[in-house]
């Protein structure tokens, strides 16, 4: 194959993407991706290859076998030679209400009709992004991360052989390579933050997670320290070091830093992402119901999104200062763990009355927003499977954004907007710092069931100072619940793009 005919190749772990310039009919793949929508429009590439087979596809969707439906992939196989395109299969995928599309519903009818396809045996496929209702470049990368994406899979504990089931190239006829390997970048980014979610709490406790954040770290060309107990007591990390006296299993704090190849100017912004990663969360002492426990190994999801964030971050050398900050440990209910009525003093030196072990999360978060600073931070975000209130309040569609800088709460929306992922803002009224006032220390642990997840963003908020800050609970944004057809149940890995993008968007505003 010449260099004409083949595009320019870029090759991602396990998976080839090829962005290529010559039409779609000229790509060789042995599926086409043809888009169309529920109002009945299609796009061009629909249409040309429709009019090659004298109007089968227009007497599919006729007879009500194609709807147009977001993310409605219907597999038809051709018999014609397209030549010079040896494809054997055709998916129409849908794309929902024309007025309505966006990057999202693109990239995940773009995820679904290639796990559809890989389940059906096919191995390379082509798309086109050129005469779409969206900006070719946008829609390139997004055809990228989705075809990352499509290759997630739950099972990999499952013994025996398993079946190949995935996409082993993509075609995206109309982007450049820069775009191409751009969305692979952050779709295996997102993909990283999965599997380490998805990783049960006897194989993904705080020390493995600090040795795999350190070999991704080792690979891009990130820095890596990691403290443990001793460097911890040292800060008098004593929120931090509270939640880690129940386990066996040894805490770790993971400081990951990103220096741009090209240095930021003075006074540039250091943005610092904080995420929690309680490995295994029993709630402690404060025991959770034994029902559903085992799904609190994803109570480090918000660090996870940290880690595969920094790891996009340094492979797209973004041109600004980013640490990544996650505090690891279980949460367990040992002879010698943290009680109820304990009073706990913070680095910062607030003392914070223990209501409940079982909000353990705010109690890292504590000690390391305060450090952000310490480090020089001037933008802190963190994320958080904070509060089952928020899963009350948002469900699982959207993550709960709280903030005390309107331009940062807005930039990270924004972000998340752009990458999929859904942040909707809550408020932080003064009122409700009232409810975690205590009588017996600066600050109590919990303000009870009523506005739970706003005054879990309050007490975090305690130990921002005068930086602007934001906090992300993704408690239910983190998993799905049910599969999708571009994805199963389990995790989402969101915050993953949204971090990323903000990081760019801070050294653009800057320069």
């Amino acid at each position: 194959m010449t260099e004409k005919e083949s595009g320019s190749i870029y090759v991602g772990q396990p998976l080839v993407l090829v962005a290529q310039q010559d039409p779609l009919l000229k790509a060789p793949s042995e599926a086409l991706l043809l888009f169309g929508f529920e109002d009945g429009e299609s796009t061009d590439s629909l249409r040309a290859v429709d009019e090659l087979l004298g109007g089968w596809l227009t007497e599919s969707r006729s007879r009500g076998e194609f709807r147009g439906d977001a993310a409605q992939v219907v597999v038809v196989p051709t018999f014609l030679a397209l030549d010079p395109t040896p494809a054997v299969r055709i998916a129409l995928v849908g794309l929902g209400k024309r007025r309505d599309l966006d990057l999202r519903t693109f990239r995940n009818a773009v995820t679904a009709a290639l796990r559809t396809l890989g389940k059906r045996g096919i191995r390379t496929a082509a798309v086109d992004v050129a005469g779409l209702p969206l900006a070719a470049a946008d829609a390139g990368e997004a055809a990228a991360e989705a075809a990352e994406l499509s290759l997630f899979r739950v099972d990999i504990h499952r013994s025996g052989a398993h079946r190949d089931e995935a996409i082993h190239e993509l075609r995206i006829c109309g982007a450049s390579t820069d775009v191409v390997k751009r969305g692979s970048a952050l779709g295996r980014a997102k993909n990283f933050a999965r599997d380490l979610v998805n990783e049960p709490g006897n194989i993904l406790d705080a020390v493995e997670l600090a040795r795999r954040a350190s070999a991704m770290a080792e690979r891009t060309g990130l820095s890596c320290q990691v403290f443990g107990a001793e460097e911890l007591a040292e800060l008098e990390m004593g929120a931090f070091l509270a939640v880690a006296r129940g386990t066996a299993r040894p805490p770790r704090l993971i400081i990951l830093r990103h220096e741009p190849r090209s240095m930021p100017r003075d006074g540039a912004p250091v943005l610092v992402l904080v995420g929690k990663a309680v490995t295994f969360d029993t709630g402690g002492i404060s025991l959770k119901p034994s029902a559903e426990m085992g799904r609190m190994k994803g109570d480090m999801a918000g660090g996870a999104a940290v880690v595969g964030a920094m790891q996009a971050i340094a492979e797209l050398n973004v041109p600004a200062r980013v640490i990544g900050l996650v505090p690891a440990v279980n949460n367990m209910p040992d002879a010698d763990a943290w009680m109820p009525g304990d009073v706990i003093r913070a680095m910062s030196g607030k003392t914070i009355e223990t209501i409940s072990t079982d909000a353990e999360g705010r109690m890292l978060l504590a000690d390391t927003v305060h450090y952000a600073g310490v480090l020089g931070g001037t933008h802190v975000v963190d994320i958080a499977t904070l509060t089952g209130a928020c899963v009350t309040a948002l469900g699982h569609t959207a993550s709960a954004l709280f903030g005390t800088d309107g331009e940062l709460v807005r930039l990270i929306q924004e972000c998340g907007d752009a990458s999929g992922e859904r942040h909707w803002p809550m408020p932080l009224f003064s009122d409700y710092r009232e409810l975690i006032r205590s009588d017996i220390a600066d600050l109590k642990n919990s303000g009870g069931r009523a506005a739970g997840s706003i005054t879990g963003a309050w007490f975090i908020r305690e130990f921002a100072g005068d930086i602007p800050w934001a906090h992300l609970d993704i408690a239910g944004s983190s998993q799905f619940e049910k599969a999708r057809p571009w994805a199963p149940a389990g995790p989402t890995g969101t915050g993953v793009g949204t971090f990323v993008r903000l990081a760019e968007r801070l050294s653009v505003r800057h320069r």
